[in-house]
């Protein structure tokens, strides 16, 4: 029996077996499924769900030629249905775009693979918070650009919440929101940024990995919206020397089961005095500010990170924390109520890996509050008008062979990601840092040295 163009697109015919590179970059291996499935429950009993995926790990950095085969072992519980691709063969026809986060495993053993940011992200949070009673959430903060398809300029001369029709890109981050929300990515608000054509769309607060893929899910979904708007969506850190950068702050909470009630708490929260962190939430900052000059090296990877990381452009470049100071690295935003108490770090970029990112968040903070870590005290000054050097504060990595070399000397990053996954880091790294350093010439520089004499 025939079936009508409205059944026929109800079919599920493919899904994409999706993982992360250790850049933070998506890909994927499509795989037809075996059954005509109409539904995700339909889809969870097709074989394609057991068969996964081989990949070849070479390709994408992850192993040796010689030792590449691995297989994609998808999660069923971590499937996203994005807006439907057209044809351009067929225009009449849509196919259902059905991704599936996979973790990678040996082809032959079926063991997770320990260089697998996914894995790694699940692998600390049983180490550092199930297996204590412990829960993280977490709330991220993604800025972008969007642009002119044929200049790639920014595609408007508006500042922060500008309202419609001036803010240009109003339809875009509504639209993409939406499909935000559909997925049930749960969206706090969306607004116009600091930055010409600058744009922020907050996902609300979430379990790490689940937050991890909704990243993921998110800036792919925004490139594919922004094809159909007709622009481009930009998510460097500083893709404009005069403009606001972009960053991905992360708000975290912490939570620990009550040994009376047998309900979750806030580890954060003082509710003897409220509008203050708990003890606990003062070692976990002390944690975050140990570990901070390694934590950079994972939180802004790249060259262009740390053209963003300059004074008085509202990115943070000492370690610092303080109560609603959004010139601190570490800011504790306004406690109304104990329970929702969170620290938020403000350096972060939409380029790193968020699952790496999450890992050391989890592992620095967590290891603060078990070595009852005292932080040092609040500032809630300016810090971007302080003398750091009088006043004894420790400045962030400046360039990212700075902090890469802050990465490779503290111990905890190889209990985070395994002493081969931190040399793999730190050769891609430094291999980045030569080729800029070596190989590249900028504009800058040949419009001030190609005159002289």
């Amino acid at each position: 029996m025939s079936m009508t163009p409205n059944q026929e697109e109800e079919i599920i015919r493919f899904i994409e077996n999706c993982f992360v590179d250790n850049h933070g970059k998506i890909h994927t291996m499509i795989t037809p499924t075996f059954s005509n499935p109409r539904t995700i429950d339909e889809l969870l009993k097709d074989d394609c769900m057991k068969k996964g995926a081989s990949i070849d790990a070479s390709s994408v950095g992850f192993a040796l030629v010689n030792q590449s085969d691995m297989r994609l072992k998808p999660d069923p519980k971590a499937i996203y249905e994005l807006p439907p691709i057209t044809s351009k063969q067929y225009p009449e026809k849509n196919h259902r775009r059905i991704l599936v986060f996979a973790n990678i495993v040996g082809k032959d053993s079926g063991k997770p693979f320990d260089s697998d940011g996914r894995y790694i992200l699940q692998k600390n949070v049983d180490k550092y918070l199930t297996s204590k009673g412990l829960r993280m959430t977490v709330k991220v903060e993604p800025e972008f650009f969007l642009l002119d398809k044929e200049t790639l300029q920014p595609l408007d001369q508006m500042k922060y919440s500008t309202a419609f029709p001036f803010s240009i890109g109003q339809a875009f981050i509504m639209d993409l929101s939406r499909e935000l929300i559909r997925l049930k990515i749960p969206v706090q608000v969306l607004h116009h940024e600091c930055g010409h054509g600058q744009y922020e769309i907050e996902l609300n607060h979430e379990n790490v990995v689940k937050q991890a893929d909704n990243v993921i899910v998110f800036k792919n979904l925004a490139h594919c919206i922004a094809e159909k708007h007709g622009i481009v969506v930009n998510f460097m850190p500083k893709p404009f020397i005069n403009q606001a950068g972009s960053g991905q702050h992360v708000h975290i909470r912490l939570y620990k089961k009550d040994d009376n009630s047998n309900e979750e708490v806030s580890l954060f929260g003082n509710p003897q005095k409220e509008d203050e962190l708990s003890a606990e939430g003062e070692s976990f900052i002390a944690g975050l500010l140990k570990h901070i000059n390694a934590i950079t090296a994972v939180a802004n990877p790249t060259i262009n990170s740390y053209k963003r990381m300059v004074p008085n452009h509202e990115a943070p470049t000492s370690a610092v924390w303080g109560y609603k100071n959004r010139t601190a690295l570490l800011r504790v935003p306004l406690i109304s109520n104990w329970k929702e108490a969170a620290v938020e770090i403000r350096s972060p970029d939409n380029l790193c890996n968020p699952y790496l990112l999450f890992s050391v968040l989890i592992a620095s903070g967590v290891s603060g509050v078990e070595e009852n870590l005292k932080a040092p005290p609040c500032r809630n000054d300016n810090i971007f008008n302080l003398d750091l050097e009088k006043e004894g504060i420790k400045a962030l990595p400046s360039t990212l062979i700075d902090a890469i070399k802050e990465f490779e000397k503290d111990p905890l990053m190889k209990e985070v990601f395994t002493e081969h996954n931190c040399e793999m880091f730190i050769k891609a790294k430094t291999t980045e840092w030569e080729k800029y350093i070596h190989h590249c010439i900028t504009d800058w520089e040949f419009q001030r040295y190609s005159k002289l004499m």
